[in-house]
């Protein structure tokens, strides 16, 4: 008796993670670079039961769902800020957050502050490398990008 409420349970739990991530997906359907997610099911373990091969299966519930993000080409838009800048296949903008870390995104809505820096809507600055004597050196550090204003 007791296999049957952990089944239904294991069950409950799986579509309650089904639910939160297509909720997640569509609060941010216009979300700029954002990538929905899916979720994969799979069963714990099953017995067959009876004389024949698998004549009845009782199954012992679903594992713990697994929720992939997916990271596949979407459509590129045009837009009409200046500087946005879309990815094109795998990647992302390497930005430097509010208090140093470094941060990853795929939304490329970018503009330019007083000084010239290169900056996300959310205010993190835009990292890559910066040309020297019309030389670009991929291997050294990577710092804020300032556009000359």
């Amino acid at each position: 008796m007791f296999t049957s409420f952990s089944t239904a349970l294991s069950a409950l739990g799986a579509h309650a993670t089904a639910v939160d991530v297509v909720g997640n997906n569509l609060a941010n359907l216009n979300t700029p670079g954002y990538k929905a997610s899916t979720v994969s099911f799979y069963d714990l373990v099953t017995q067959s039961l009876g004389a024949g091969l698998g004549e009845t299966q009782v199954g012992f519930g679903v594992g713990r769902p697994v929720t992939l993000r997916n990271f596949s080409q979407g459509a590129i838009q045009a837009s009409s800020g200046a500087l946005d800048a879309a990815i094109r296949g795998d990647g992302f903008l390497v930005l430097k957050g509010k208090q140093g870390e470094t941060v990853y995104s795929r939304g490329g809505n970018l503009i330019v502050d007083k000084a010239g820096n290169l900056l996300t809507g959310k205010g993190y600055r835009v990292q890559g490398w910066t040309e020297v004597n019309g030389r670009l050196d991929t291997n050294g550090p990577v710092g804020d990008l300032v556009i000359p204003v």
